[in-house]
């Protein structure tokens, strides 16, 4: 039972899979507190959506240098933490740059430990980074509609997603 999700995203130069739940673990949510209650909120509502579909509450931690062992992180293309995360990758966020909700991906090594992965969700504003955590819960089964009509969200089974 795992639920993998594989990225291959136009404009950027990653391509990989990304295992977000292997049957027995999460990744962590990983976050940067200066960019923001929005952003904060998202990434704990991207951590209840991983809890419905696996039962397992992932770590939602406010700094990228404080991340352990897989995670999604999640913040602004300009924001001091992604933009050096973005530098370190050869990732070019001038495909998002100046536009308006944009958000771009990329499974990258853990900046804590090169031997994990981490999907990097960066957005071009504060709406952009929200729209990828909401993008990538629906990819997941997660119903928009989950919060306003109780829509639950189906947990993985046999097959991967």
């Amino acid at each position: 039972m795992a639920l993998a999700l594989t990225l291959a995203l136009a404009g950027f130069a990653r391509g990989s899979e990304l295992i977000l739940f292997d049957g027995s673990t999460v990744p962590a949510v990983v976050y940067d507190a200066r960019d923001g209650a929005p952003i904060a909120h998202a990434a704990e509502l991207l951590a209840g959506d991983l809890r419905s579909l696996t039962g397992i509450q992932p770590p939602v931690v406010p700094s990228v240098a404080q991340g352990r062992g897989a995670a999604v992180i999640v913040g602004r293309a300009d924001s001091p933490a992604i933009a050096a995360l973005l530098a370190a990758n050869g990732i070019d966020a001038a495909p998002i740059r100046g536009k308006w909700e944009t958000y771009g991906r990329a499974v990258i090594p853990a900046p804590w430990n090169a031997g994990e992965k981490a999907l990097l969700i960066f957005g071009s504003d504060t709406r952009g980074a929200i729209w990828g955590v909401v993008d990538l819960t629906r990819e997941m089964g997660v119903s928009p509609w989950e919060w306003w009509a109780d829509v639950t969200p189906a947990k993985p089974g046999g097959s991967m997603f």
